[in-house]
C-alpha cells in the first residue's frame, strides 16, 4: 500500500487529505451502503468517546462510532471464524469492535446497535459490520443512563 494522499470531503464540506495506508477497506460496506468501500476512521474531537466512520467513496457518507465497552462494560463480541479468516484477525489485539450509534433528534435518547458492530483489523486495516446471531444483544441500546436521560440541558 503506498503513501499517496486522496481526497475525501466530509458532510460539512471540509476537504480530507487521507493517505491510502490510512484508508480501512470494508469489501462488504456497511449494511444498507453496499457500494462504498473504502472508509477513514477520524476522532470526533479530543477528549470525546465518538469517532466518526467517513466513506472515502461518498463524500456525504459517514457514521458515528463508539467503543461500545465504554457504555456496557460487560459487552463481549463472539466473531463467527469466517470473519476472523476474512479480516485477518489472528491476534486479538489487531481488532476494534465499535457500535454504529443513532442521535435522534433529542441526543439524549441517542442509542448504539449493539447486535451489529463494526469490527476493524487495525493492522491490515480491513473492516466488516457484523450481524451477530446473538439475539439477546440490543440494537437500540441506550447510550446515557435514564438519569442522564432526565437531565436538562
Amino acid at each position: 500500500m503506498t503513501n499517496t494522499a486522496v481526497g475525501a470531503e466530509t458532510d460539512h464540506k471540509t476537504t480530507l487529505k487521507v493517505k491510502q495506508k490510512d484508508i480501512i477497506r470494508f469489501d462488504e460496506g456497511i449494511l444498507g451502503f453496499p457500494n462504498s468501500h473504502s472508509y477513514i476512521l477520524i476522532p470526533h474531537e479530543p477528549g470525546s468517546p465518538f469517532a466518526w466512520l467517513q466513506s472515502v467513496d461518498e463524500d456525504n457518507l459517514a457514521f458515528l462510532l463508539i467503543n461500545p465497552a465504554i457504555v456496557k462494560p460487560d459487552y463481549v463480541v463472539k466473531l463467527p471464524q469466517e470473519v476472523t479468516k476474512d479480516l485477518k484477525l489472528t491476534d486479538v489485539s489487531d481488532g476494534l469492535v465499535l457500535a454504529i450509534v443513532v442521535v435522534p433528534e433529542d441526543p439524549r435518547k441517542m442509542r448504539m446497535n449493539l447486535r451489529a458492530p463494526v469490527v476493524i483489523n487495525t493492522r491490515e486495516r480491513l473492516g466488516r459490520q457484523v450481524v451477530l446471531e446473538d439475539t439477546s444483544l440490543e440494537i437500540r441500546y441506550p447510550i446515557l443512563s435514564e438519569e442522564e436521560q432526565a437531565k436538562q440541558y
